[in-house]
């Protein structure tokens, strides 16, 4: 619009707004990501957009969803040595499931490294499976936030 009327009102207006937009001390575009494939490429086009294009200052980077690993660590290494499910009916669901959790965990923590290579703080939100909507519910998250905002 700023381009398209060269004077008048909405002219001001509009380079007001891009003026705001533009400043750093003033505004923060954060970008908001699944950790999956698509959502993933598309925030990083969105950056490179933002920053290179139209240099606009970006804030943080939300994964929201971003799923725990289904066990530690240690069990974690662990359970990815063991070469075959085992044989045992009820033990090998509990294992095949497992092994769902472990790629998913997987998966996303190499998404959250490729939007840690945009040189972004990054936010990982955990997926919230049955949130209460309520005020403890939104408070439960507004302290990740508040917790990975002071971490930093």
């Amino acid at each position: 619009i700023r381009d398209v009327v060269p004077s008048g009102n909405m002219h001001r207006e509009t380079d007001e707004m891009w003026s705001l937009l533009r400043d750093r001390h003033r505004t923060a575009i954060h970008l908001v990501a699944l950790p999956e494939e698509l959502p993933i490429l598309e925030t990083v086009e969105l950056h490179e957009e933002l920053t290179e294009t139209l240099g606009l200052p970006l804030g943080a980077i939300l994964l929201n969803r971003y799923p725990t690993a289904p066990f530690g660590p240690k069990a974690g290494d662990a359970f990815t040595q063991l070469p075959i499910p085992p044989k045992e009916s009820g033990l090998r669901e509990h294992w095949e499931i497992a092994q769902i959790g472990l790629r998913r965990a997987q998966k996303a923590q190499a998404h959250y490294d490729t939007l840690a290579g945009l040189g972004r703080p990054v936010i990982k939100l955990s997926e919230k499976v049955g949130i209460d909507l309520t005020r403890e519910g939104l408070n439960e998250l507004v302290g990740e936030l508040t917790a990975m905002d002071t971490a930093r």
